[in-house]
């Protein structure tokens, strides 16, 4: 009895880890993931053929390049029976640009929407009889098209893949493929974007999550346009998990600076983050002045976002302080964070009447940011920079000094004769 009893507990038990286990692989986002590097028929999701009648259409789709692409490597395309090509490709050979074509329209056409490798972006395409959006991460490439044609998509869609040529494929993962007969707005794409639909929706033509791990690439919408997996896997997707502070370091150039520059570059604050969803947004930076020799040097305090972008730029202003300098001032803004590394850059506007070498104490002592978890973090001390008048006349002042210099050690070997100029390089 006690046998009975103990097997029937341990069925129990294992029954029970495996609807854990079930509820946990249902509850897992996944992608469709392309080898890329293989020939196409090897590298492809077919979806059969979707008969549109009509404009317009949006095409959308969440897609993560895993090292460098093949040229033309495809999101998604169309060609063949009375379709004409279309679809969305990048050009790895031309900046890395994702491009589109619609009905063998305006291909070539440059769009400088740059893809980075091994990071998740969002591409929409969204085809009206008047006009032409292609959206990469929410930045708009207006084709000015006016007259676009109909689209039947009465061939075969292959997703990873365009069919013209074998090696046309995309290496990485795909996610969230969705195609609707219906214009979507900027504002309801970026709305959307995150979510996962229920398939239900109005205008839906066919959505492909990926998430059930299915033998085919099931369409979760009542069109049942299932697609034909033909070398492509299924693997873990993170491109809803939201946004998450890594780590931060401070930098700072050279400890001098000029007094009449209006933007002098104290330091540069990098803040890593992972993941795309839900952005964290940051929202103050404290800054300590207590080791400036006068607060009066300082006219203004200027802090700029240059993104990913190492090379400092004004164009983007987090916030702007010129109040009452004290020890501890609070620089307040708010600022969307990328995925991966962003860069801000403090800049002093200096007074003319700033004395030559008076220091400039720069220290940013925290930020905040708020997001999916609010975080209050405290950065490492920044050296403190002084200030110097007539820097470039110092450094032509230092040249001329060394070509002096030299031409006193060269000059009496030349006039002597007695070493040929084979031996010049000794010197």
């Amino acid at each position: 009895m006690k046998n009975k009893s103990f097997k029937i507990w341990l069925k129990t038990i294992i029954t029970l880890l495996f609807i854990n286990q079930l509820y946990q692989l249902q509850g897992q986002n996944y992608a469709a993931y392309f080898e890329g590097n293989i020939e196409g028929t090897l590298n492809n999701i077919t979806i059969p053929a979707l008969n549109t009648t009509n404009l317009p259409i949006t095409i959308e789709a969440w897609f993560k390049p895993v090292g460098n692409q093949n040229d033309y490597a495809s999101i998604l395309f169309s060609r063949n029976g009375s379709s004409t090509p279309t679809g969305i490709f990048i050009r790895p050979t031309i900046n890395n640009e994702i491009r589109s074509i619609w009905s063998n329209d305006l291909s070539t056409t440059s769009t400088n929407l740059i893809v980075k490798n091994d990071v998740w972006h969002h591409v929409a395409l969204v085809v009206t009889s008047s006009y032409r959006y292609l959206y990469l991460d929410g930045q708009l490439f207006d084709y000015m098209s006016t007259n676009n044609k109909i689209e039947n998509f009465d061939t075969n869609i292959k997703i990873g893949w365009d069919d013209a040529l074998p090696n046309r494929t995309f290496k990485g993962y795909i996610d969230e493929v969705r195609i609707w007969n219906e214009a979507k707005s900027l504002a309801q794409i970026e709305q959307n974007k995150y979510v996962t639909l229920s398939g239900t929706e109005n205008n839906l033509l066919g959505y492909w999550k990926f998430d059930d791990q299915a033998i085919t690439a099931t369409d979760y919408t009542t069109n049942q346009h299932n697609g034909i997996i033909n070398g492509a896997s299924y693997k873990p997707s993170d491109v809803f998990a939201p946004m998450t502070y890594l780590k931060s370091n401070v930098w700072q150039p050279l400890n001098e600076i000029s007094v009449h520059n209006k933007t002098s570059t104290i330091s540069r604050i990098e803040i890593e983050t992972q993941n795309t969803a839900q952005a964290l947004l940051l929202k103050k930076l404290t800054i300590n002045c207590n080791g400036t020799s006068n607060l009066a040097d300082i006219n203004s305090i200027k802090v700029y976002y240059t993104g990913k972008d190492t090379t400092f730029s004004t164009q983007n202003l987090f916030c702007e302080f010129s109040g009452t300098k004290t020890g501890l001032i609070e620089l307040n803004g708010t600022t969307k964070l990328e995925s991966g590394k962003n860069f801000f850059y403090i800049s002093y506007e200096i007074s003319n009447n700033a004395l030559n070498g008076n220091t400039l104490d720069a220290e940013c002592v925290s930020f905040i940011i708020e997001g999916a978890e609010s975080k209050f973090i405290t950065l490492y001390r920044l050296v403190s920079v002084k200030m110097m008048e007539q820097f470039i006349w110092h450094l032509i002042i230092m040249e001329i000094f060394c070509i002096i210099e030299f031409l006193k050690k060269v000059l009496p070997i030349l006039q002597s004769q007695k070493i040929g100029m084979l031996l010049f390089s000794e010197i």
